[in-house]
């Protein structure tokens, strides 16, 4: 949703790679915290050992890193502020 904006204000494309990359980060299919934590611990581990790290299941882990220096790098990355999306339905007290 947020990548989507400043897509939209910034005029990049891809930046649902970085959208994709965290998820894959964060997320296993088990949901289980230990799982996600190794998982996370041998990502870096693969990086700073500069071994080939895959960022996404089609991206690389330069093709993300690059990604992530050219957003900060953009004119509007200091300005920029998501907006929440609001729910169509009020909510009941």
């Amino acid at each position: 949703m947020y990548c989507e904006q400043f897509a939209k204000v910034s005029g990049m494309a891809d930046l649902s790679v970085v959208s994709e990359f965290s998820h894959g980060l964060l997320l296993t299919c088990d949901n289980n915290n230990v799982t996600s934590v190794d998982r996370i611990s041998c990502r870096l581990v693969e990086f700073v050992n500069s071994a080939p790290v895959i960022g996404t299941h089609d991206k690389s882990m330069d093709f993300v890193s690059n990604l992530v220096e050219r957003v900060v790098a953009n004119e509007h990355f200091g300005a920029f502020v998501p907006q929440q999306r609001v729910s169509a339905t009020p909510l009941t007290v």
